[in-house]
C-alpha cells in the first residue's frame, strides 16, 4: 500500500486549516459596531425615549439604502419594488421594530451585560420555532442544547429568587421577536430577492417607528445629534460586517464571536455608566454561549 493511501499517515501529509483571518476581523468589526451602538444607545436614554431611537436607527438605516435602490433608475428600482407578498413583509417588520424597541428600552433601563446575555438567546429561539413553524427537522442533541440555553436565561432573570425587571423579560422578548422575523425571512427568502427583503424591511420598519414619535415626539438637542447619528452608522456597519464574515467562514466559526459582546459590552458599561452586573449574569451567559455554540456546530454539521 503506498503512503498516500494509509489512512493512518494521511493525517500527516494534511496541511493545517488557515485561519480565515478576513472572517476574524469581519466578525470582531461587527461587534465592536454593536457594542459601540449599545453605548450611543445608553448615552441618550435620560433624554430620549427608547421609541424615538428605535425611529432615529431605522430613519438612516433607510435613508443609506434609497440611492442603492434608486439610483440605478426606475428599471431597477421597479425591480427591487414589486412584490405580491406585501403582508409578509409587514409582518416582518411588525416583528423587527417591536424587537428593535424591546432591546433598546432594555439597554436603557439595565446593565449593558445583562441585557447583550438576554439577546444572545436569540439562536435558542429560531431552532424551536423553526421546529414548530416550519417543520424542519431538529434533533435530541440540538433540543438538549435549546434546553441548556433556556436555562441560562433563568439564571440571568432568577424568578422566584430576585424581583424580574420588566427590562430584563423585555431583552428576552427581544430576542423571541428577532426569531419570529428570522422564520418570516426564511419563507420570504422562498421567492424574494435579498434586496427586496432587505429595503422594505427598513422602510416599512422606519413607518412603523415613526408613529409613536409623531404622537409624542421629544425634540432632541444638538448634543444628542452625534449619537443619533453613530447609531445609524454603527448598526448598519455592523451587520454589513456580520454579513461579510459569513460569506468568508461557516456560522460554526463565526458564531463563538458574538459571545465577545458580553465582556467588552460589561467593561464599556462599567468604565462609562459605572454598570455592575451580578456574577449569576455571568453564569447563566456562559450557558447561553455554549448552547448557541453547539447549536451553530450542529446547524453547519446538518448543511
Amino acid at each position: 500500500m503506498s503512503r498516500s493511501a494509509d489512512p493512518e499517515a494521511a493525517p500527516a501529509l494534511r496541511a493545517p486549516a488557515a485561519v480565515p483571518w478576513a472572517a476574524t476581523l469581519h466578525a470582531v468589526g461587527a461587534i465592536a459596531m454593536f457594542v459601540a451602538m449599545a453605548v450611543c444607545i445608553r448615552a441618550l436614554a435620560d433624554r430620549l425615549p427608547a421609541g424615538d431611537i428605535a425611529f432615529y436607527r431605522a430613519f438612516f438605516g433607510l435613508m443609506l439604502l434609497v440611492p442603492l435602490v434608486f439610483g440605478g433608475g426606475w428599471a431597477r428600482a421597479r425591480r427591487t419594488l414589486v412584490t405580491k407578498r406585501l403582508p409578509l413583509f409587514a409582518l416582518r417588520a411588525l416583528f423587527t421594530y417591536l424587537a428593535i424597541a424591546a432591546y433598546f428600552y432594555a439597554l436603557t433601563k439595565i446593565p449593558m451585560a445583562e441585557a447583550i446575555s438576554l439577546s444572545t438567546t436569540l439562536p435558542i429561539f429560531m431552532t424551536a420555532l423553526a421546529a414548530i413553524v416550519l417543520g424542519e427537522t431538529v434533533g435530541i442533541r440540538r433540543w438538549t442544547a435549546v434546553a441548556l440555553g433556556f436555562v441560562g436565561a433563568l439564571i440571568i432573570v432568577r424568578p422566584g429568587f430576585a424581583a424580574v425587571s420588566w427590562a430584563a423579560l423585555t431583552a428576552l422578548a427581544s430576542a423571541v421577536l428577532y426569531a419570529a422575523a428570522g422564520i418570516v425571512v426564511k419563507l420570504l427568502a422562498r421567492t424574494e430577492p435579498p434586496g427586496r427583503i432587505v429595503f422594505y424591511m427598513n422602510l416599512l420598519v422606519a413607518i412603523l417607528a415613526a408613529a409613536p414619535v409623531l404622537v409624542d415626539f421629544t425634540p432632541p438637542r444638538w448634543a444628542d445629534l452625534p449619537f443619533i447619528l453613530a447609531i445609524g452608522a454603527t448598526g448598519t456597519a455592523a451587520h454589513f460586517f456580520q454579513s461579510n464574515a459569513l460569506k468568508r467562514a461557516d456560522a460554526s466559526f463565526v458564531a463563538p464571536f458574538d459571545f465577545l459582546r458580553l465582556p467588552l459590552g460589561a467593561v464599556c458599561g462599567y468604565l462609562i455608566f459605572d454598570d455592575r452586573p451580578s456574577d449569576w449574569v455571568w453564569v447563566g451567559a456562559a450557558l447561553i454561549f455554549a448552547s448557541t455554540l453547539w447549536i451553530a456546530r450542529r446547524e453547519a454539521i446538518r448543511k
